[in-house]
């Protein structure tokens, strides 16, 4: 028997870390989907949490024809509703995070295993 084939999902992954002390949020997107459009979604989020602060990206190869784009930033903005940045799936993901010993290579690495 043929199994169905699986399909690749475009998707947007996130999280947020309030901190209080510093009166900032971190926030984690994880961007997947063809190059132009997650330099589309990329700007869209950087308007929608204007001013940010402490900005990384990397982007980062699947085994498929998507690619990933991990964002992490700080803002004052609290969260709002994502999907005016994207219709398409969105879901929170609460391993989004900076890893105590690795940091943002961590991160790198935890995105790199979705296998997109």
């Amino acid at each position: 028997m043929n199994s169905p084939k699986k399909t690749l999902e475009r998707r947007i992954l996130w999280n947020f870390i309030p901190n209080v002390d510093e009166e900032l949020i971190e926030y984690f997107f994880v961007i997947i989907n063809d190059s132009r459009e997650i330099t589309k979604l990329s700007s869209r989020i950087f308007e929608k949490f204007s001013p940010v602060q402490e900005v990384r990206t990397s982007d980062i190869r699947g085994k498929s024809k998507l690619k990933a784009r991990l964002i992490y930033f700080t803002s004052q903005r609290f969260f709002q509703n994502i999907s005016d940045v994207y219709k398409g799936r969105i879901k929170k993901d609460s391993r989004l995070y900076l890893r105590h010993k690795t940091g943002f290579e961590g991160l790198e690495n935890y995105v790199m295993s979705l296998n997109f």
